[in-house]
């Protein structure tokens, strides 16, 4: 989404035109990210290996970027310059606001377009580090793990497409048939 409108605001650029970026706007705190604070802390016990507090230490870095980045977002987008109608649209006044719109504009697409390669590397760190967990849980522990989360959304309430949907797309592994019977056995405790 983020990479699609990095492309439709630099052909509006392109054109000398500026977006509507004043609504663009991050409320913080956005990201939590306790549970990653709290399994770096442990650094050095026998709860957490090498292998997971170095790709916990890439995502939370990546984090940190990416509220650095919002951050800046937020606040080019505070700095947009609101043209009354009753300025004259050709006089020095409209000029001068404009042309600080344009550039906050150029610097907000150049910090969306680093929030895009954030985004990427932290997508990317979380699958490396998925995969060092689930090399860690086994086959067995994964089940479970996978069984509580669709407990978790049954008990929820959330609607059963949705559900169907995440866990076709995230966990292929399940058929319907697999997937029917563990939703009766949930509904059935």
């Amino acid at each position: 989404f983020q990479e699609n409108k990095v492309k439709e605001w630099d052909s509006l650029f392109a054109i000398n035109k500026v977006a509507n970026y004043y609504g663009w706007r991050y409320i913080e705190p956005q990201y939590n990210f306790m549970i990653i604070e709290y399994a770096l802390d442990l650094k050095g016990t026998d709860v957490v290996d090498f292998d997971l507090y170095d790709g916990l230490s890439k995502i939370y870095g990546e984090i940190k970027k990416l509220e650095h980045t919002e951050r800046l977002m937020t606040e080019l987008g505070m700095k947009y310059n609101l043209i009354s109608g009753s300025i004259n649209p050709l006089s020095q006044e409209a000029k001068n606001l404009n042309a600080e719109n344009r550039f906050h504009f150029f610097k907000f697409k150049g910090f969306a377009r680093d929030r895009v390669g954030i985004l990427r590397r932290a997508a990317k760190h979380s699958e490396s580090l998925l995969e060092v967990i689930n090399s860690d849980l086994g086959p067995e522990n994964i089940r479970k793990v996978e069984y509580r989360l669709l407990e978790k959304y049954l008990v929820g309430g959330a609607e059963m497409e949705i559900i169907r949907e995440v866990f076709e797309e995230f966990f292929p592994h399940y058929s319907r048939e697999m997937f029917d019977e563990l939703v009766e056995e949930i509904n059935s405790k």
